[in-house]
């Protein structure tokens, strides 16, 4: 069996069991209102809008576990320079026993990272090692590459959206016919719900 992931131990902990319907029941939610309001018909739209809320709050869960293991990577990498630079320059890397320098605890933990990889091998890289190296590297590289360009012409198209639109307004171009109709409609939705909300 292999080792857990951290995103497999995040999610596991974290997440399970999450959905509202498995926490509890519309039944059981109704149950626990006084008596006389549990026929009521706001009961199912509140458990509803709870439910909603719920899946929202899951859903950050996710993205900070996501976020949790590229930061993880991230720091995989950086112990890995900083072992290829101590490496380089000859500091001897503590592999156990307590230590109370810096320095050492650091090696201790680079250790037992590289050991938690299948790495016990605390040399620099040879020609075979590097390679596949370089190309994770290159890899990931080109995804954080790909998410930014991807993030700056979305951004960019926002920019240019807001700007014609503005301009739009400044010169008096809007189309007044859709835009009357859109509020107009807007209006009688939020006068349904209203009269809808007080009945």
């Amino acid at each position: 069996m292999p080792d857990p992931t951290e995103q497999t131990i995040l999610s596991q902990t974290l997440l399970p069991p999450s959905a509202l319907p498995t926490v509890i029941s519309l039944k059981a939610f109704t149950a626990l209102f006084p008596s006389s309001l549990r026929e009521h018909p706001e009961v199912p739209i509140l458990y509803r809008n709870l439910q909603h809320q719920r899946n929202l709050d899951l859903d950050h869960v996710r993205n900070n576990i996501a976020t949790e293991v590229r930061r993880g990577e991230l720091q995989q990498r950086e112990l890995a320079k900083t072992r290829w630079r101590d490496a380089k320059g000859g500091r001897k890397i503590a592999m156990s026993g307590p230590n109370t320098d810096v320095e050492e605890r650091e090696g201790d933990m680079e250790e037992m990272l590289y050991r938690s990889n299948g790495q016990n091998d605390q040399r620099p890289h040879t020609l075979a090692t590097i390679v596949p190296a370089l190309e994770a590297a290159c890899d990931d590289l080109d995804s954080e590459t790909a998410e930014l360009d991807a993030e700056s012409d979305k951004l960019l198209k926002q920019l240019q959206s807001t700007v014609g639109d503005l301009s739009d307004l400044r010169y008096g171009k809007l189309p007044r016919v859709t835009l009357q109709k859109e509020v107009l409609d807007s209006l009688e939705a939020l006068e349904a719900e209203c009269d809808k909300a007080l009945t």
